[in-house]
């Protein structure tokens, strides 16, 4: 079907699941903003670019899917780059789009152009995957990649270029791919390495659950709620998991707090699910939990192989999709806590 790549930008938004286009109105991004809203979608006009981004993750927040940001060319897209850091930094999937001059302009020897800047060599530093879109026909695979890499693993923003009027130029585009052919959905945790689990969770005597961003991000709350309750065991969160739990349940404690670090120090199991033991929690292995650090075993859950045992080693990986994997624990083991917590 032959269409204007704004429009084909705004389809495959739309069968990813972005409701909203963030993005100052400008000549560079017209044809997206005007398709976004003949979609039904909803078009939000922040004050600073930046704000786009930012806006852009507080939906991320919301819906647990990631939305989009778009910048003009020259400052508009330098001033989405504080907030790809931001983006980066906590772990937020927003699908950034830049404009810029034409490549006549972009590479022209002559200096002084305007409104001109290399913005793809500073975001592909900072985002999971940067790319330039040099035809019309490139826009598909690169907002395909561009999901994949921003969800997969440990998520993150990722920065798609283009030539500032190529969006209303029109191409022949074939019928869309659908998601589940160019991008794997979420995967459960070998069944091997759940038993695993099960088994190291009944031999211990005094378990504690560490829970990190990752919670969140998959939107598993009320699962790991539930799989505290089962446990029976002391329940702390980093930073950036802060909210997981109620600060008044019955199992929660401060992580700062004199309760927590006994907690943590006295454990002979720990059970970190979506954290890389960051700085903030002493990496896993300062502090606390130096105390005892021989006899107690941890079990890591996430998403991303790459985390595991990084900034700590751990004696059981659980590597899949947190909501899945989460099930999975639940259902394998016994009605009764295991241990008295």
């Amino acid at each position: 079907m032959r269409m204007s790549m704004g429009q084909r930008i705004v389809e495959l938004l739309r069968q990813e699941g972005v409701s909203a286009v963030f993005s100052q109105g400008d000549i560079t991004t017209r044809d997206v903003l005007l398709h976004a809203e003949r979609a039904g979608m909803l078009t939000v006009g922040p004050r600073h670019e930046a704000c786009a981004v930012f806006a852009a993750m507080g939906f991320y927040a919301v819906t647990g899917l990631p939305q989009a940001a778009f910048g003009a060319m020259g400052p508009g897209v330098a001033n989405l780059l504080p907030a790809a850091v931001a983006a980066s930094r906590e772990h937020i999937p927003v699908i950034i789009f830049g404009a810029r001059r034409h490549q006549g302009a972009a590479h022209a020897v002559r200096r002084g152009q305007w409104l001109s800047a290399p913005m793809e060599p500073l975001f592909a530093q900072i985002c999971k995957f940067a790319v330039v879109v040099r035809h019309p026909a490139e826009i598909d695979d690169a907002v395909q990649e561009g999901f994949r890499r921003a969800v997969s693993g440990t998520p993150g923003p990722v920065y798609i270029e283009y030539d500032s009027m190529m969006h209303i130029q029109e191409w022949d585009y074939p019928a869309l791919v659908p998601r589940s052919r160019y991008r794997a959905g979420p995967q459960p945790a070998p069944e091997s390495a759940v038993q695993a689990a099960v088994q190291m969770i009944g031999q211990a005597t005094s378990a504690v659950l560490l829970v990190g961003e990752a919670v969140q991000h998959r939107r598993c709350q009320t699962l790991l709620i539930s799989l505290a309750e089962k446990l029976g065991c002391p329940v702390l969160t980093t930073f950036a998991g802060s909210g997981v739990i109620s600060s008044v349940h019955p199992q929660a404690l401060l992580f700062q707090g004199e309760a927590g670090q006994q907690a943590i120090a006295q454990s002979d199991l720990m059970l970190a699910v979506g954290t890389c033991f960051p700085e903030n929690a002493n990496y896993g292995r300062l502090q606390a939990f130096a105390a005892n650090e021989e006899q107690r075993k941890v079990i890591s859950l996430d998403a991303d192989s790459v985390s595991m045992g990084a900034n700590r080693p751990v004696d059981l990986a659980v590597v899949g999709d947190l909501e899945l994997t989460l099930r999975q624990l639940i259902e394998a083991l016994p009605a009764q806590p295991p241990h008295p917590g």
